[in-house]
């Protein structure tokens, strides 16, 4: 498994070098800059640092926030997975092509504390009758958090969005959890 640490810091002397470069094309021909996708994963890192706190999670010294994402192959998942190490967090991978008992027992036994999906993969989860931990819902298209989410941290709750420089990051910790 890769150090988070290095992949963050890698990606962020990428925004530094190369900001108006682009990082990311998708397959419809939609581009990205370093710069725009910097923006767009320091966003759900703020929330996903202020879900995180607001759940007050005892992590003991060296553990890692699991994070769930579920989304399809687009700039939404790309983001996500960015912001959510920005944060200090693990991602757990549910492809929403997984068979419906497949995406189960990962809700089931991941031990997950928050979900980061869009709009449509969210119903879909909710639909499986499992337990879901707090949701942020992302534009699977835009990378984009979306504002209309019934699960997201409204700013009316004056949750406190950390920026991503300030997060603490574990040396060695976990990026992702299969």
């Amino acid at each position: 498994m890769s150090n988070p640490l290095c992949i963050v810091a890698n990606f962020e002397e990428a925004v530094q070098t190369s900001q108006d470069e682009v990082a990311l094309i998708i397959e419809d021909g939609r581009s990205y800059t370093y710069s725009e996708l910097d923006d767009l994963s320091t966003s759900i890192s703020r929330h996903v640092a202020a879900m995180i706190d607001q759940l007050d999670i005892d992590m003991g010294d060296n553990d890692t926030p699991l994070v769930s994402v579920m989304m399809p192959r687009d700039v939404g998942i790309i983001v996500s997975i960015l912001g959510i190490l920005k944060a200090g967090a693990a991602y757990v991978p549910v492809d929403p092509a997984f068979p419906p008992h497949r995406q189960s027992y990962i809700f089931g036994h991941s031990r997950c504390h928050l979900l980061v999906a869009d709009s449509e993969c969210h119903q879909k989860a909710l639909a499986l009758g499992v337990s879901l931990p707090p949701t942020l819902i992302i534009g699977a298209t835009t990378g984009e958090i979306d504002g209309g989410g019934a699960e997201n941290p409204s700013s009316n709750e004056e949750l406190e969005l950390k920026r991503a420089d300030q997060l603490v990051r574990l040396h060695g910790g976990l990026a992702y959890v299969l």
